[in-house]
């Protein structure tokens, strides 16, 4: 997304060790991160997402082998999603996730408006990260066609909570009690 940094050259560099699974998109604009974010969903040719966010890290080897695996079992399922640790960056450590749970969780006919409210009022637990998700991408995309102003319209400023409901009302979601994603907190970011 315009990067000024040595990103663009580092992607580059990925991109040609492996052309046949990066497509790279330099912006030469900074399109912000929703508008960026939908631009690349748009571009992705599979139909699953699991993105990972440019300062957090995946940890588990088979996250995405485990998710597909739900998907292949719950046809239904619209998001699988786990638990992640924080990374601190100041001091290089991992606090635990306070709100794991060491069961499976999934109930099949727990999606819909009411499961939204919850979610978005956080009774819906453990929070769904997306950086520890992967999804069904044709339910954000419908969504996103309809109404593009609720993931980039003026004043939205992060991508999880529009995708995430989306994908709520849609369908059940499942949870796999596993640590995927090291979640960064640095003093300077949002988190």
């Amino acid at each position: 997304d315009a990067s000024s940094d040595d990103t663009p050259r580092i992607c580059q560099r990925y991109q040609a060790i492996y052309p046949d699974k990066i497509v790279l998109q330099l912006n030469e604009e900074n399109k912000g991160i929703c508008r960026n974010y939908f631009d690349c969903v748009q571009m992705a040719q599979g139909d699953f997402i699991a993105d990972c966010a440019g300062d957090d890290f995946w940890i588990d080897p088979l996250k995405l082998q485990r998710e597909m695996d739900v998907f292949r079992q719950h046809p239904q399922v619209s998001i699988v999603y786990s638990n992640w640790k924080t990374w601190l960056q100041n001091s290089q450590e991992f606090v635990l996730n306070n709100e794991s749970y060491k069961e499976v969780i999934f109930k099949p006919k727990s999606y819909g408006s009411a499961t939204v409210a919850s979610f978005l009022s956080r009774r819906f637990l453990p929070n769904i990260v997306l950086s520890a998700a992967t999804y069904r991408k044709e339910i954000v995309m419908e969504a996103y066609r309809e109404h593009p102003d609720i993931f980039v319209g003026e004043g939205v400023v992060a991508e999880d909570l529009p995708v995430t409901s989306v994908l709520l009302k849609a369908g059940p979601a499942y949870y796999l009690p596993y640590e995927h994603l090291a979640y960064r907190e640095m003093e300077e970011s949002v988190s």
